[in-house]
């Protein structure tokens, strides 16, 4: 899922928001510290048997009683009253709405720390990621990032599929149930162009327990953007499509951002006329995968647009003749940003949790893949036998 602002973004408000969570994370951390030391100086005690005080209770070190002194005076008495006391992001002039943190699936009360178990809270460790990653990568060509960039989610990315070319291949159905029970496909992906890919189809699919997706193959060259999303978009309702996968390699960046965003007075596969990183396109929460030939980068794809519409990344690890290439270079050129001339752009690093990997089926590895896309079922060892 994707969060949403609404209105017009100030800086300033951004900066104080960004300040805000800043503050709490490095509180959550300095708690961390007094709990690791507190721990570490009970530890220590016990083993070296210190000698019982008039009490019965054991003396501990003078280094290690200092140090749970000093956690226990700078300890903050109540974690929920140091959130409520940190400043709020003031209201800018000429705003009617109140200013809030860009908006996610976490609500304040998440914003936590469980000091039972000295860490922490995860939600709030997400929470910030993702501000502090939507609000310093830049907006290109001077347009405002309207929206928080967010890691897209859904069990189906985390799980392998394989692309189904034509139907007619295997009969009049592809063998799902050995696709699902030899290789552990959870996902097949149906042809947009395969005339014999239909609702019937997916659900057929489906009622052997393997999630029903389709992809869309390597355009034209001089397809028109915006003409293909729409294309795009229709057989994705006509088919009823759970996970979309999209072979876009050919395209231009204008292309792409055509496609993506729209142009002006016309809507795109994510956002409209033309603003990067708006949601009120075509399929603006759909989940999709975003293929392409390996070692693309920034210079001849827009990584930073494909970023912030909430793509998977899964780039081919082989070359177009079926090739083998550098499978960790490919994925760690996408991470790191790196471009072919010229130093990496940090605005182009893709995150890590953002990228899978399409897979030559007929060349799998050895060790057994977690999750991914095959390329394609008809290359599956014995699949026709």
């Amino acid at each position: 899922m994707w969060g949403q602002r609404v209105g017009r973004v100030d800086p300033e408000s951004l900066r104080k928001q960004y300040a805000l969570i800043r503050g709490e994370v490095m509180t959550s951390l300095q708690v961390q510290q007094q709990i690791l030391s507190f721990g570490i100086a009970t530890n220590v005690s016990q083993i070296a048997g210190s000698r019982a005080n008039r009490s019965g209770e054991p003396v501990m070190p003078g280094w290690a009683t200092a140090s749970r002194q000093r956690a226990a005076a700078t300890a903050p008495s109540n974690t929920h009253e140091r959130a409520r006391s940190l400043p709020r992001p003031e209201k800018p002039a000429g705003r009617d709405e109140p200013v809030t943190p860009c908006a996610t699936n976490h609500r304040n009360r998440d914003l936590t720390i469980d000091v039972r178990r000295g860490t922490v809270d995860a939600k709030l460790t997400q929470y910030t990621a993702t501000f502090v990653r939507a609000h310093e990568r830049q907006p290109r060509d001077g347009q405002e990032l309207r929206h928080c960039i967010m890691v897209p989610d859904s069990p189906l990315f985390h799980t392998i599929g394989a692309l189904v070319d034509r139907i007619d291949t295997f009969g009049s159905f592809p063998p799902t149930e050995k696709m699902r029970d030899r290789f552990d496909i959870k996902v097949l992906y149906l042809n947009h162009a395969d005339p014999k890919a239909t609702k019937q189809q997916m659900d057929g699919i489906r009622s052997h327990g393997v999630a029903a997706g389709s992809w869309e193959p390597v355009p034209p060259a001089q397809v028109d953007g915006v003409e293909l999303a729409a294309h795009v978009s229709a057989r994705i309702g006509q088919l009823g499509s759970d996970i979309v996968y999209l072979n876009l390699e050919g395209l231009t960046i204008q292309q792409i951002r055509d496609f993506l965003w729209g142009r002006s007075g016309s809507k795109g596969y994510r956002g409209s006329n033309g603003v990067m990183a708006s949601q009120d396109g075509l399929r603006p929460r759909k989940p999709t995968i975003w293929a392409d030939e390996p070692f693309k980068d920034g210079s001849v794809k827009p990584i930073g647009d494909l970023i912030a519409a909430g793509m998977m990344f899964a780039p081919e690890l082989f070359t177009g003749d079926m090739g083998s290439v550098d499978w960790c270079r490919v994925v760690l050129d996408l991470a790191n940003g790196f471009r072919a001339a010229g130093a990496p752009v940090p605005a182009e690093r893709v995150p890590p949790e953002q990228i899978l990997a399409t897979y030559d089926a007929a060349n799998l590895p050895k060790q057994r893949i977690r999750k991914g896309v095959l390329f394609t079922a008809e290359r599956l060892p014995g699949i026709f036998t």
